[in-house]
């Protein structure tokens, strides 16, 4: 076996400040913009840019930019009337725009040096942080009715938005002990195999990927 010393392997990690929930890198959200908000947002870049000191060398430059803009504005206009040629010149010129528009954000993130002020004074907007994971609210408005069919009842809620699933349980008690049921994603619950003329009681909690309720 020969013997040797292992090969030293650095990487470089860039950890970047959360500022007001964002993050100082250039969103690209823009590419989902239909053509008429991206010509006017991309007006506003070449507004904002233009003499801004933190980005003296554009790359495109801001001609270039208003050139292709102004094409994708007029072939826009021209594709009002939903003709076939016109409508597929739009589709090349939104292509050919937002190509540009990615490699002026890049140019953007590379000068702003992790400034979010610096970055946001270029016209482009900043990639929101997501959001921390929230523990659910407890289920409100519980009630458990008769549906009319011996031995089974119906417990309604209703539940938190960031919900993945519910966990529900019955009783004849209020003590208990109580019967756990399947999942449930719906807020509403079929409980069967009942003794007709007993008091059931029935409780729930919410569950997300933060935790459960109570």
């Amino acid at each position: 076996m020969m013997g040797g010393q292992l090969p030293c392997v650095r990487k470089r990690v860039l950890i970047q400040m959360i500022i007001n929930g964002l993050y100082p890198r250039v969103s690209r959200a823009f590419a989902k913009s239909r053509v008429s908000l991206l010509i006017t947002f991309l007006r506003n870049v070449v507004t904002q840019m233009t003499g801004n000191p933190a980005f003296p060398t554009p790359t495109p430059t801001l001609a270039v930019i208003t050139a292709t803009v102004d094409d994708l504005d007029a072939k826009n206009q021209a594709a009002l009337n939903k003709g076939r040629l016109e409508v597929a010149a739009r589709r090349a010129a939104k292509v050919t725009t937002l190509a540009q528009a990615r490699q002026l954000g890049n140019y953007v993130e590379s000068h702003c040096d992790g400034s979010l002020e610096t970055l946001l004074s270029s016209g482009f907007e900043a990639v929101r942080a997501p959001s921390p994971p929230i523990v659910p609210a407890t289920p409100s408005d519980a009630r458990l009715t008769y549906n009319g069919t011996s031995g089974q009842l119906i417990f309604r809620f209703t539940g938190d938005f960031n919900v993945k699933n519910f966990s529900v349980q019955h009783a004849e008690s209020v003590t208990g002990p109580w019967i756990d049921h399947d999942l449930s994603t719906s807020t509403r619950v079929k409980i069967t195999d009942l003794t007709p003329g007993k008091m059931y009681w029935a409780r729930t909690r919410a569950n997300a990927t933060a935790g459960s309720s109570d």
